[in-house]
């Protein structure tokens, strides 16, 4: 058992829990104690009574949890998908508390503006050196067997379960020993920052398809600037970030409604494990909640939402609006599913697959496709925020020419459709987006411009 564990089972034991402390930094002197431990001891030990109750609580909760993986007991069990996701849980929970925060919000189904979502003060400063020298540590043991940064990156997403990850790293035993001794996932919880970021601009990303990270300040004054003062009102307003990066863009976010995409797919990835950590809600969404995904009082629903898959992180092309995801986020065997967020082919959207049973009395269908198109007209809301910073230079030759061919085939959708409906009017919900994804291409430059 690492310290850090003995810290934790230290922590949730029923006895005295600061002459534990005690004992364990006694028998730990001849053990060098890494900067994570030490951070842990200390940030335990300035707790009172009550704190540390409450905090024990929180971990027997989240321990009772579906998601939650027991620790490694043995060689074997360290090498399974998620063998590190229970005791990193446990930590977030002790840190800070978002993951059960976030299960509480979903299990009772709703959103109340009293329902407390711990913050999470990132920095670009607090003990950052001490996370990057960690994470330059494990790469130098990478490249000395010639592996990369997504390697690395594989390697701690597989062991928290998430299915981004879901095949095995293909590095040596060796290697694997080594991240394990050197990797300690509580400095990045102790001292929030868009690490993954600055980790990949270094080694191996910086440039690639435009990528240059926007520093966490930057990014925090941003979202600042777009939030009002009202905190449940944050907390439910809809945020697009169609170029995620590492999720730089939306880590200081207030939102509990957050939907990202990168068209990298190692990108993805590095945002899928900063969000584990300090976003669970942009990576974990298993149904819609009142509140933040339905009004209430209106009984229907008013932000955008997913649901053919459980994650808000997709892999895709925010131009054309076709991406994939993971269908259960969680899953190692999950299959990989397509998402359309506002797709420009007409024919992907599916508020037109229903057109013929829009244009008949509601009350004579059935709730199966009721709930169907309602689903498709979700689809279809705005956000109320997108917020991002994206690559900036020209269209590559082949988005230049798979936009042309869709605007075409749109052509060709509409005409039939046309054909189809002439003597069944369509809905007025359905008949304001041909409007909207009118593509005009000027011929001067070659660029294309979207008219809405």
């Amino acid at each position: 058992m690492s310290l850090s564990e003995k810290l934790i089972y230290a922590f949730e034991s029923e006895e005295n829990f600061k002459d534990q402390l005690k004992v364990i930094e006694g028998s730990s002197t001849k053990k060098k104690i890494s900067v994570g431990e030490k951070a842990l001891n200390q940030f335990f030990s300035k707790l009172d009574a009550k704190d540390i109750l409450n905090r024990q609580t929180n971990s027997q909760l989240i321990e009772a949890h579906p998601l939650y993986i027991a620790p490694p007991t043995n060689p074997i069990s360290e090498k399974k998908f998620g063998w590190n996701r229970g005791i990193t849980m446990k930590l977030e929970t002790l840190i800070r508390g978002r993951w059960l925060a976030w299960f509480n919000i979903i299990n009772k189904g709703r959103l109340d503006p009293s329902d407390n979502v711990p913050d999470c003060p990132f920095s670009d400063f607090e003990d950052k050196d001490s996370v990057n020298k960690m994470l330059e540590k494990c790469m130098n043991h990478a490249y000395a067997e010639g592996k990369r940064a997504e390697d690395f990156l594989d390697w701690v997403g597989y062991s928290l379960g998430i299915a981004w990850f879901n095949r095995k790293p293909r590095i040596s035993d060796k290697l694997w020993s080594k991240f394990n001794e050197e990797f300690d996932i509580t400095l990045m919880l102790m001292y929030p920052s868009d690490y993954l970021s600055h980790f990949l601009s270094e080694h191996g990303a910086k440039g690639l398809a435009g990528y240059f990270p926007t520093p966490i300040n930057i990014t925090q004054m941003m979202n600042k600037i777009l939030e009002g003062d009202d905190n449940h009102h944050q907390r439910i307003q809809s945020v697009f970030e169609p170029t995620a990066g590492a999720g730089a863009m939306t880590l200081p976010s207030n939102s509990l409604n957050i939907i990202s995409n990168d068209l990298n797919p190692l990108m993805v990835k590095a945002a899928a494990i900063q969000y584990f950590l300090y976003l669970p809600w942009a990576l974990y969404v298993p149904q819609p909640v009142f509140g933040l995904h339905f009004s209430e009082e209106e009984q229907r629903m008013n932000t955008y939402f997913e649901f053919n898959t459980n994650t808000r992180l997709y892999c895709g092309d925010a131009l054309i609006g076709e991406f994939t995801a993971p269908k259960d986020i969680f899953n190692e065997n999950s299959v990989h599913i397509d998402v359309y967020v506002h797709p420009l082919d007409l024919s992907k959207r599916e508020i037109f697959k229903y057109e013929n049973e829009m244009s008949t009395s509601w009350d004579t269908l059935a709730n199966e496709m009721k709930w169907e198109i309602t689903k498709a007209q979700c689809r279809e809301f705005s956000f109320s925020q997108v917020l991002s910073n994206p690559p900036f230079g020209k269209m590559n030759k082949f988005t230049k020419e798979r936009i042309r061919e869709i605007e075409e085939a749109n052509i060709m959708f509409l005409k039939e459709r046309e054909e189809q409906l002439k003597n069944n009017p369509p809905h007025p919900a359905v008949e304001r987006i041909k409007e909207e994804v009118k593509i005009k291409l000027n011929e001067h430059d070659g660029q294309f411009a979207f008219v809405l």
